[in-house]
């Protein structure tokens, strides 16, 4: 949730997220931190089962856009969360 709510405040400025964690994106980052990579696994077993060779590559970027939100919001966590304290 760490990297999401970094990802997401380094792309808005933070819209959306309340001071007492009930705005719109913290309800919606409740059930998207659980179901958002399930939706993606899902994706990725059904196009490499009986995906055209199309649906493969949008897969693939798919994954590679998540590996960018996730290193984005990785590195915002470090800047902002810990990398101050160490």
């Amino acid at each position: 949730m760490r990297v999401g709510y970094m990802a997401w405040g380094l792309a808005t400025g933070g819209a959306g997220i309340g001071k007492a964690m009930d705005g719109p994106f913290d309800l919606f980052l409740a059930f998207a931190n659980s179901l958002l990579p399930l939706a993606v696994a899902e994706l990725y077993l059904r196009a490499g089962a009986t995906g055209t060779p199309a649906a493969r590559k949008a897969v693939a970027g798919l994954l590679g856009l998540c590996a960018l939100v996730i290193l984005a919001g990785s590195a915002g966590a470090w800047m902002v969360m810990w990398g101050p304290y160490i």
